[in-house]
């Protein structure tokens, strides 16, 4: 090779990887068209264009608007020093959605329209943005043990023969897409979604990923039986600020892998759980394992609300986040978590080093559950649950079944069927040993707390609580059985049996400023240093 050719060629691939290794902005816009290349004047049309040549270091920047996209991934993840960033533009609202527009419906009997030759056993049918009820649900949820001889889905009718106002039904044999609205209106009127795709995005083992001010709704995974999410999430060190995921079929975000961020996130109205985090992986058979490193995850100012709208048995997967199993270092403050449809935040077959703090978790199912956990080795604790507003739960405030080592310390609880409960036994070989439960303002509905006392319970503390109700009341439970029985209504009757309990413990009233509205600053602070919640500057 002559040398003047051989520079050229060495000038040539220094060139190409300086300009592969310089990060850039690759724009993209649902209503451009096609042959863009990605610069601001020319961008590409589809997202999964974009992840097709994003690397480490680039900013995919989208455009305001709808994009009807599903099952894309990461080509390439970014690194610790380039991260890969996919994002709203600046004051852009941007939805990436799972669903497709039907058009074309035809008046059929008793109010019902359709919708014909369709072939997606679609799983959602909105209408203008609000989901409609499914009828005749026919997926392998719909039989699927959910425990207790519950389905983990129990389908509402069998056909579109019951199809009421307000409610969808697909029959797969004629592909056919029923829908009723209310006031029987014509369909072809309105903005009509169904869903279709099983996810939008997956991470795959993809790490140092950021997503930002987007918009991610409506999935099709349990046609096939899938546990799906909206977004997958895995490898490490993403960060998802500002985001929604909403109206997913199942859940609206996986998450498993270590060191991910979530802040001022909203997760809300999914068909089965807004969040998913898995502290296994295949390797371990997806089950707890006593050596797991901790996660590092952090869920900071997220808004979880409404999920599990389709109706899934509360008591195998649903809520407001399922975390399963074996999740170690994982800590949820600063959020909201209400009016979900079963637990507000569940941890399940957990490890330790978990921490929920400073959150407000009002109007669930059940508050807060620590569910047959306890620390692996290196662990100071199993789960700290401190300085939380814990409020009107329809069960439990917080229920510490069959676990250990959990504290639950400086929260204020107020009207919650039963404020906290320790049991969940007897529970095959498990234990409730070494919980606290110290410090706390108690204003239950029907109990302030209920503690198993019987067989492999020991070392629990329940001191230095406050008992909101005045004149010396309370309602605590020291039980041996299944039952909640508040038996003990005085201090001095139940140090009298559990001398251990409640030394310094007192019975006196308290006043909020405005507990209706969830507002628990006490008038007078200085009487209460150190006991139930106090605001954050």
């Amino acid at each position: 090779m002559h040398s003047a050719l051989k520079i050229s060629w060495i000038a040539f691939a220094v060139i190409n990887i300086w300009v592969h290794a310089a990060a850039r902005d690759i724009h993209v816009s649902h209503s451009a068209p096609d042959g863009g290349d990605g610069a601001r004047e020319r961008p590409l049309r589809t997202l999964d264009s974009a992840l097709r040549v994003a690397e480490p270091g680039d900013v995919v920047c989208l455009a305001e608007g709808v994009y009807r996209e599903g099952n894309l991934r990461f080509y390439r993840g970014g690194t610790s020093e380039k991260r890969l960033t996919v994002q709203a533009n600046a004051d852009a609202k941007v939805v990436i959605t799972g669903s497709t527009v039907v058009t074309g419906w035809r008046q059929s009997d008793n109010g019902a329209w359709r919708r014909e030759s369709w072939d997606t056993d679609s799983q959602q049918l909105f209408c203008d943005g609000e989901p409609l009820k499914q009828i005749g649900a026919a997926n392998s949820f719909t039989t699927l043990d959910g425990g207790d001889g519950n389905p983990c889905l129990k389908p509402t009718g069998s056909s579109v023969d019951d199809l009421t106002s307000g409610s969808f039904s697909y029959d797969s044999a004629s592909k056919k897409l029923f829908c009723r609205l209310r006031d029987d209106a014509d369909p072809n009127q309105y903005l009509m979604e169904a869903s279709v795709e099983p996810g939008i995005l997956d991470g795959g083992d993809s790490s140092f990923i950021t997503l930002r001010g987007i918009t991610f709704q409506h999935s099709n995974g349990t046609a096939s039986g899938q546990r799906a999410a909206l977004v997958r999430i895995s490898g490490s060190g993403w960060l998802v600020e500002d985001c929604t995921f909403a109206a997913g079929d199942f859940a609206g975000v996986a998450v498993s892998g270590d060191g991910h961020v979530f802040r001022n996130v909203r997760v809300i109205g999914n068909g089965c759980v807004g969040i998913d985090v898995n502290g296994s992986d295949a390797r371990h058979n997806n089950e707890r394992y006593a050596d797991r490193e901790l996660q590092n995850l952090l869920f900071d100012s997220l808004y979880i609300s409404e999920n599990n709208y389709r109706g899934f048995y509360q008591y195998w997967h649903s809520g407001g986040m399922k975390l399963v199993p074996g999740v170690r270092g994982v800590t949820v403050r600063n959020c909201t978590v209400v009016n979900n449809h079963g637990p507000g935040i569940w941890f399940d077959a957990a490890l330790g080093s978990n921490r929920v703090e400073d959150n407000l978790v009002a109007d669930n199912d059940v508050g807060i559950i620590y569910e047959i956990g306890y620390p692996a080795a290196d662990d100071e604790m199993g789960i700290l649950i401190r300085n939380n507003r814990v409020a009107r739960n329809r069960n439990q405030g917080v229920y510490i079944s069959a676990s250990d080592h959990a504290e639950i310390r400086n929260n204020t609880f107020y009207m919650n069927v039963w404020d906290v409960v320790l049991h969940g036994m007897p529970r095959g070989d498990g234990t409730l040993k070494h919980n606290v439960v110290s410090n706390n303002i108690f204003m239950g509905r029907d109990a302030d707390a209920i503690l198993y006392v019987g067989e492999n319970a020991r070392d629990n503390v329940l001191e230095g609580n406050v008992y909101a109700r005045g004149n010396g009341k309370l309602r605590v439970g020291c039980v041996t059985g299944n039952g909640y029985d508040a038996r003990y209504h005085k201090l001095r009757s139940l140090r009298s049996d559990f001398s251990e309990f409640e030394k310094n413990g007192v019975s006196e009233s308290v006043e909020w400023n405005n507990p209706e509205e969830l507002d628990f600053t006490l008038r007078s602070p200085e009487n209460w240093i150190g006991k139930g919640w106090e605001p954050r500057e």
